[in-house]
């Protein structure tokens, strides 16, 4: 039974939504998944692309299935941090005993496979400024974040220019401010429309340009290091 939406939202369920279109994304047609939008209707997917509910093939998927789906960017896009109430309570329960649920039955097999990450792209960024490379910078510093080792003085790819030091193997965003960088980073690098520009940004893109320069310059002497000593032990 579905349940009505409001656009109030907190960290934790903001990663529930995550998880769930993850996991939505990853069951094949046939499968029985949870809509990630909040709304607590499970469904069997029609499609290997079908991850919002939809009411009925007639309907082409459009009216439900648009409806979902904004409800889940809205929810994972909220700036808002209400308190629980009896509604939040339940979405939470359920996801997260579903999401559990999931992971507990997934076959071990599946589970076991590591698809392997391609490196982050070490070609140049332009530097002129444009939305088109702002967005391109930001990428390429969250993967090269990523890649960097545990304790690296790394700066948030999210824009807002704060630098936090490297704690866990996927740590890429300052957490600062809660999960908002990267909820933020998320929201303009999906965004349909050009981004604005700002004096702010600006600076924000060529801060970044030198955080990526500073870690590929590191990448590379480190990767020296590493030839110099192999070649002094073969000798």
């Amino acid at each position: 039974m579905a349940i009505k939406f409001r656009s109030t939202s907190t960290p934790e369920l903001r990663n529930l939504y995550r998880n769930a279109y993850k996991i939505a994304k990853e069951c094949v047609k046939g499968d029985k998944i949870m809509c990630p939008c909040g709304c607590l209707v499970q469904f069997k997917k029609e499609s290997d692309s079908h991850v919002f509910y939809s009411k009925s093939k007639e309907l082409n998927l459009n009216m439900q299935e648009n409806k979902c789906k904004d409800r889940y960017h809205n929810g994972v896009r909220a700036r808002t941090n209400g308190a629980y109430d009896e509604r939040m309570l339940r979405v939470r329960g359920m996801m997260a005993r579903y999401i559990h649920a999931y992971n507990k039955s997934a076959p071990a097999i599946a589970r076991a496979v590591k698809i392997k990450k391609e490196p982050t792209s070490t070609e140049p960024i332009d530097r002129s400024v444009s939305s088109e490379n702002f967005i391109a910078i930001m990428k390429q510093l969250k993967g090269l974040n990523q890649e960097s080792s545990k304790n690296a003085i790394l700066l948030c790819p999210c824009g807002c220019g704060d630098v936090f030091c490297k704690v866990t193997k996927q740590h890429a965003f300052s957490r600062k401010s809660g999960s908002d960088c990267k909820d933020n980073y998320y929201t303009l690098t999906r965004m349909e429309t050009p981004i604005e520009m700002t004096t702010d940004r600006i600076l924000s893109f060529k801060m970044m340009h030198a955080s990526v320069d500073k870690i590929l310059s590191l990448r590379t002497n480190e990767l020296s290091t590493k030839k110099s000593t192999g070649l002094k032990r073969r000798r």
